[in-house]
């Protein structure tokens, strides 16, 4: 009876794709289901649970064109986890970043978040995001959307023309649920508790509480849907970094005061700094959706929807830091890889910082769906949707720092030689002779100064307004082709990224400061947190004793009011300001130093063809399409408004603004044809082989967009330096192909084989050229620099050539002193040198984006899914393999290229589900993998992660058909997080993460 059945169902499947009028398979296969003819007696089991919502999972992959798998609901409010990216892992090819110790990005075939499109219903979604970097990225970020209104995910690993662009790795379809998906009114609930095993400062048990309401009224022929969610999470992290690792070009240490391995290396790095710290917090998250659907007539069904979340993240965050000057102060030992593992840093500052942080998002989308059924041969859907996403949309700061500490220590000693995770640090507090009267502990109020306070502020709005139309005719006749889909899509994208900062001197540690002096920091109610306890999964080097933690915005008002107020009016001694009376209290706005704005329109037309034949009595499917794209692109950046090069000392050249700033602008297009193949052939019965060949493409990256150009470094005699960005950088393009086997040899279990192939172009890498900017000229070169430099004995000594040039123009009257607002009669040494109409234009050697190299990646994909017969036993495993010529090599020094996320994964899942009962254990591992090229301090220097496992848990009773209660663990082996520069004694980031349990009971009527 099961063989016989297997033929029907195959239909129905098949059907299903080919009839729906909708872009998601979940909804095409409800459709189908539907409208299949049913007898009044046949009983309808629906099977729910972890054997369900596998089932589903694999009729979706079974009957579905091209490469698709899935996740399916396991009932009304229950995904298979309670983060979608954690869940998304468990499919082969995909691995997922993790922030604080919840997934919220996801890499698919090696392929990082940027490379993959996301959509919502279909719908193409906007991101924002705060990073002190004012980093944009175009990836979803997951952990800002509950599952619990989830239906069901699927991912398309091979490119289809009704999808729209922006997925090499792969296209994520999330969706949600509508009214008109039940039969008769539901209500469901969730209500959990939930622990974190590292919380210290916050609830022990935090609330995750969810509902669902859908009815239907009027004849079923008007519908509402309401769900939210409320989810609250405190949990503390323990950290210890690095913000990067200098080479020699930049740590300026002379070689002579370091001991090289034999033989030694030509280039050696050093840590940027080293710090501990604790970051405790308290976040939130709230959702909420609601859908009204309306059926005028049979053949139309109108839906509206709304969709929201807002997501907050407050952060206190306390650290023991040192940062490390370089130079001929540092002395120390380089191993044979070119690694600085033992140095030595005399009147080192030992700091005590403390931040503030508060991240919000707000997400909201109004969509509008009418479905059409204008005959029994042609459907026909309009869809459109506005969506914003908004990072601190209040545009203030999100971040205030303060730094304390101890300055100028007798010396800091650090040992990256011990084979450990983290350094050894070692703190000498006194220098010869006490010069400076410390007591005998680091820790002593008498010896904490204060060095300054400060404000960071990012934000970031994206707006995504998109209008489809699309179409599926289907055929009535006898012919191989079944069904032609057609469509038409309008999308325009905007981002806009702003950064604000501030600053605020608090003495420098200067005991002399006027405003300030060591020992007046109150340090009543600071806590000493012991460094013994912290990190304790990972080897440590020994560490001080302590670090300390304490309130930033309390420290503020109190150096405010110890050292300021007697000072209102007065001019500040470091930046010459007035002092207020809010003085330190009112610059967490901060000032706008960077604005971009970037614009993406983009028009598309698509077709495909359906056929259904037979080769050699084997059905043989067969999907061909094609999809036209053009994009205009904008791209605006706020830059100041330059004047001249000024020509101040030796080598020492500066660029000097008028202080108005002004937006630059530049417009661009492209247009791609994106072709897709899939053929899928029944060998033998349950037996199934697959051929894909497609074209698709992957928008580029928004930082390397923005119209901008920064001058940087500037040399007298030529060394001029600015960096560009290039919103005319054109897409990532790829061929894909894909060949794969699967045999499901029975319900719910299968076993497949897959290998695939891409070959990607239009790699964005940063290349060099000599351009102009802004009319600028250079008064190191021209008549009046020759005459200069004829006139002194040596011309390449550049300090005589410069008083030489401040001669001749001080009796020319050509000094640049009026126009800098000086004295124009003032000569000699106080004659500005700037750059005339005369001299030639400066030529900078100008760092800018392109489109360049190619790269080809494949891999192998294995998968089983076994369900062991009737006993509620089950499993499910996979692994991929990646492979391609992408690796960063570690021994290459400056500009490289490389493909970031490309790593080996496995996951393995084994489960019970009977009678009321389900436990599920899964088991996830990604090896280790180059996560970016750049860190914090250092922009050419790569960032790996190590190797990752995790194993989470649940287990679930039902009480009735209606109540289930259940338990929940995530990442209970306790797992840490490490990453590390070029070589695994660069550490990078450490961090250690805690369990999490919940415990609550779910409803559905």
């Amino acid at each position: 009876m099961q063989n016989a059945m297997k033929p029907k169902l195959l239909s129905l499947a098949v059907a299903s794709v080919l009839s729906a009028t909708s872009y998601s398979a979940l909804a095409q296969e409800a459709e189908a289901v539907e409208a299949a003819p049913t007898d009044e007696t046949t009983e309808v089991i629906q099977v729910t649970g972890i054997r369900g919502s596998l089932n589903k999972a694999a009729d979706i992959k079974r009957s579905s064109a091209g490469v698709v798998d899935a996740i399916s609901s396991e009932d009304i409010g229950k995904f298979p986890d309670t983060n979608l990216a954690e869940s998304l892992q468990r499919i082969t090819g995909v691995s997922i970043d993790r922030q604080n110790n919840e997934g919220n990005r996801v890499t698919v075939r090696g392929f990082g978040p940027d490379f993959n499109l996301v959509t919502l219903n279909g719908r193409t979604m906007p991101t924002a995001a705060t990073d002190r970097n004012v980093n944009s990225s175009r990836a979803f970020n997951f952990n800002e959307i509950a599952s619990e209104s989830v239906s069901g995910v699927e991912v398309y690993k091979t490119a289809k023309a009704r999808n729209a662009s922006g997925g090499i790795g792969a296209t994520i379809n999330i969706q949600t649920r509508k009214p008109f998906d039940f039969d008769e009114t539901k209500y469901s609930f969730s209500a959990k508790g939930v622990h974190d095993t590292t919380v210290e400062k916050g609830d022990n048990i935090t609330p995750d509480i969810s509902g669902m309401f859908s009815t239907k009224f009027a004849d079923d022929t008007f519908g509402i849907l309401v769900a939210a969610s409320y989810q609250k999470r405190d949990n503390r992290e323990e950290i210890s970094a690095s913000d990067g690792w200098l080479p020699e070009n930049l740590n300026a240490i002379p070689r002579e005061n370091l001991n090289f391995a034999n033989p030694a290396t030509e280039h050696y790095w050093m840590p940027q700094n080293f710090n501990v710290d604790v970051s405790d917090h308290e976040r939130e998250r709230i959702n909420g959706q609601v859908v009204l659907q309306w059926a005028p007539i049979d053949s139309v069904e109108v839906a509206l929807d709304y969709t929201m979340s807002r997501f907050e993240d407050e952060i206190e965050r306390n650290q023991l830091g040192v940062w490390f000057n370089g130079g001929g102060g540092i002395t120390g030992d380089v191993d044979a890889n070119g690694t600085v593992t033992k140095f030595t840093q005399t009147d080192s500052n030992v700091d005590f910082f403390g931040y503030s942080d508060k991240r919000e998002t707000e997400n909201d989308s109004i969509g509008l769906n009418i479905k059409w059924q204008v005959n029994d041969g042609l459907d026909l859907v309009f869809d459109a949707h506005s969506s914003t996403s908004e990072a601190q949309p209040d545009k203030n700061a999100n971040e205030t720092f303060a730094i304390t500490g101890v300055g100028n220590v007798g010396g800091v000693t650090m040992d990256y030689g011990l084979g450990t995770d983290i350094p050894g640090m070692s703190i000498d507090l006194l220098n010869a002779g006490n010069t400076h009267g410390y007591t005998d502990s680091l820790y002593d109020q008498e010896n904490i100064g204060s060095l300054f306070v400060a404000s960071n502020g990012t934000y970031q709005k994206t707006d995504v307004d998109q209008f489809k139309l699309a179409g599926t005719w289907l055929n009535d006749g006898n012919s191989d082709l079944n069904a032609i889909r057609f469509g038409a899509d309008y999308t325009k994208y905007e981002t806009n990224t702003q950064r604000r900062q501030s600053q605020r001197s608090t003495g420098y540690y200067n005991a002399n400061f006027p405003f300030a002096s060591r020992g007046n920091v109150d340090t009543d109610g600071w806590e000493l947190i012991p460094l013994n306890g912290l990190l304790s999964d990972f080897s440590k080097g020994p560490l001080p004793e302590y670090l300390y933690r304490y309130d930033v915005d309390a420290h503020i008002n109190q150096l405010e009011s110890l050292w300021y107020d007697d000072h209102i009016g007065e001019s500040h001694p470091a930046y010459g300001e007035t002092i207020t009376e809010d003085y330190l209290t009112t610059f967490n706005d901060g000032n706008l130093i960077q604005n971009h704005f970037i614009e993406e329109k983009t028009y598309a037309l698509y077709t495909s063809f359906d056929f259904q034949s037979e080769f050699n009595g084997m059905p043989l499917n067969v999907l061909a399409g094609v999809r036209y794209e053009r994009t205009e692109v904008n791209g605006s950046s706020l830059a100041p408004e330059y004047t001249h090069l000024r020509w101040n000392s030796g080598n020492e050249m500066a660029v000097t603004n008028t202080g108005e700033e002004f937006f630059t602008d530049r417009d661009s297009s492209y247009t791609e044809f994106l072709p897709s193949l899939d053929m899928d052939i029944e060998i033998v019965e349950d037996v199934i082989a697959r051929f894909s060949y497609s074209n698709s493409m992957a928008r580029p990256d928004l930082n390397a967009m923005r119209e901008t150009v920064a001058i940087g470094e500037t040399k007298a005699f030529g060394n001029l330096n600015a960096n560009a960005g290039n919103s005319a950088l054109k897409p990532y393009l790829a061929q894909n192909f894909d060949l794969s086997l699967e045999w499901y040899y029975d319900e719910g279990s299968y076993v497949a084989a897959g290998y695939f192939k891409k070959i990607v172009e239009n790699f964005i890498v940063n290349t060099s050229s000599d351009q102009e900017i802004a009319g600028l000229t250079d008064p190191a070169f021209g008549p009046d620099a020759e005459a200069a430099k004829a006139s002194v004995s040596d011309p390449s000594v550049q300090g005589d050539v410069l008083a030489a040039l401040q001669g001749i123009r001080f009796a020319a009257g050509t000094c640049g002193n009026a126009v800098l607002g000086l004295d124009p009669a003032t000569g000699g040494a106080d004659c500005a040198i700037i750059g005339l109409d005369s001299d030639p234009l400066a030529s900078f050697n100008t760092t800018a984006p392109q489109n360049g190299e190619d790269a080809k990646v494949d891999g192998w994909e294995i998968a089983l899914q076994h369900m062991f017969w009737d006993s509620g036993f089950g499993i499910q495993t996979n692994a991929t393999f990646v492979d391609g010529d992408v690796d960063y090599d570690v021994t290459q020094v400056g500009e490289a290229f490389a493909l970031t996320g490309l790593s080996d994964s496995a996951n393995f899942v084994a489960f019970y589900d009977k009678d009321g009962i389900q436990v599920r254990a899964a088991y996830n591992w990604r090896d280790e993998f180059l996560a970016g090229i750049g860190q914090l301090r250092v922009s050419n220097e790569p960032v790996f992660t190590e190797a990752y496992g995790q194993l989470d848990l649940n287990a679930s009773y039902d009480i009735n058909e209606n109540l289930t209660v259940f338990f929940e663990g995530i990442n209970v082996l306790e797992e840490e997080f490490r990453q590390h520069g070029r070589y695994d004694n660069q550490l990078v980031r450490a961090e250690q993460y805690g369990a999490r349990y919940a415990i609550g009971i779910r409803g559905t009527y």
